[in-house]
């Protein structure tokens, strides 16, 4: 969509895709994260690097390193993402 990925991008795309994974169970919620890689076509080797920078903003739970559970502050990051719409995501 926007041409190659910026780490950026791809923090905040991962965090929304573990909130929508995760939105009908009760936080904290675990969820693979070789599923969001699929989901996002992220490769299997840079996910990790991803979802520890999400772990840095205290937006995931990243201590078992296949899964993921949202936090609070994930959540409402999300939340206040999905508001502004697609112009709130950095393009590359």
């Amino acid at each position: 969509m926007y041409g190659e990925p910026t780490i950026e991008r791809e923090v905040i795309e991962f965090l929304l895709e573990a909130d929508r994974v995760t939105a009908r169970t009760s936080p904290p919620s675990w969820c693979m994260v070789a599923t969001i890689a699929r989901h996002l076509d992220l490769p299997a080797g840079h996910v990790d690097t991803v979802a520890e920078e999400c772990a840095r903003r205290n937006w995931v739970d990243h201590r078992l390193h296949h899964s993921v559970a949202v936090l609070a502050p994930g959540r409402r990051a999300a939340q206040r993402l999905r508001s502004l719409g697609e112009e709130s995501v950095p393009p590359t």
